[in-house]
């Protein structure tokens, strides 16, 4: 293997004009009533997935015992497949 040339694959500096600009390429830190908002968010969708589960949670059974039934079928099917 040949060695590397100097400086390939190095991030390359940036321009000196764009020095004074390197505060703007950072996102700004995030504010008390931005926490505050993303709290409110987490608490409302922890809120609508329990209420879901609630409401669903008898169709939710109901529905995997057929998909139980399915997995089992498909798993005989490509036992039986592979046999031949």
């Amino acid at each position: 293997m040949r060695p590397k040339e100097l400086g390939k694959g190095r991030r390359r500096a940036r321009d000196a004009d764009r020095s004074a600009d390197l505060d703007t390429d950072r996102p700004a830190a995030p504010t008390e009533l931005g926490e505050e908002r993303r709290k409110e968010k987490t608490v409302g969708l922890l809120f609508l997935a329990l209420l879901f589960a609630l409401i669903f949670w008898d169709a939710f059974w109901f529905l995997s015992k057929f998909l139980l039934a399915f997995v089992i079928v498909y798993i005989l099917y490509l036992g039986l497949r592979s046999r031949s």
